[in-house]
């Protein structure tokens, strides 16, 4: 029984962690984010209802069953996860993104001012810039689909390998700004 009763406070505990993160988190679609923490309100009020059962149990059989239904809402669990990871991923991806057009736009303006830099330059920049910014949108559009069905799982199997055009896409910005800031 005690091992029960800490396996489902350590889930609540998780899951708070989890909802103070996903409050916390900037960038985040906040359509996406709420449905999220409705998600994780509904696991904890399901964990709190499976301890008051806990306590309640006295009977083998009672707790038999109260382990065959906390290990049922195993995959519950797991959606609810994977679609808090996602936005706390994708939020970062898009702060990263969004801080890079700020330094861009300065860098721009004294660019502009010194006359040092080619026009060109900032154009290939520009189109840096824009490619991440597409290939962020497409991945947001993603996640609101797999997150409005319910079925995170493909989509966070491929997190990996859908955001690795845009960490290098992140990654082409940060030089061309660097080569940018050599030539002021």
């Amino acid at each position: 029984k005690e091992a029960m009763r800490l396996r489902a406070q350590v889930m609540l505990t998780y899951f708070e962690l989890m909802r103070v993160s996903l409050i916390a988190a900037e960038n985040i679609d906040l359509t996406l984010e709420t449905a999220v923490l409705q998600r994780v309100s509904a696991q904890q009020n399901w964990l709190n209802t499976h301890q008051e059962a806990l306590s309640a149990a006295t009977q083998r059989e009672e707790f038999n069953q109260l382990a065959d239904t906390f290990i049922a809402r195993k995959p519950e669990f797991e959606e609810v996860y994977r679609e808090a990871n996602s936005l706390f991923l994708l939020g970062e991806l898009q702060s990263v993104h969004n801080e890079l057009i700020a330094v861009a736009d300065d860098m721009t303006v004294a660019a502009t001012e010194s006359g040092k830099v080619s026009p060109q330059a900032f154009r290939e920049t520009e189109r840096a810039v824009d490619a991440v910014a597409t290939e962020l949108d497409e991945l947001w559009g993603n996640l609101t689909t797999a997150i409005a069905e319910r079925d995170t799982s493909s989509f966070y199997q491929r997190l990996a390998a859908d955001t690795e055009a845009t960490y290098s896409g992140l990654n082409k910005v940060i030089s061309f700004l660097k080569e940018l800031l050599r030539q002021l």
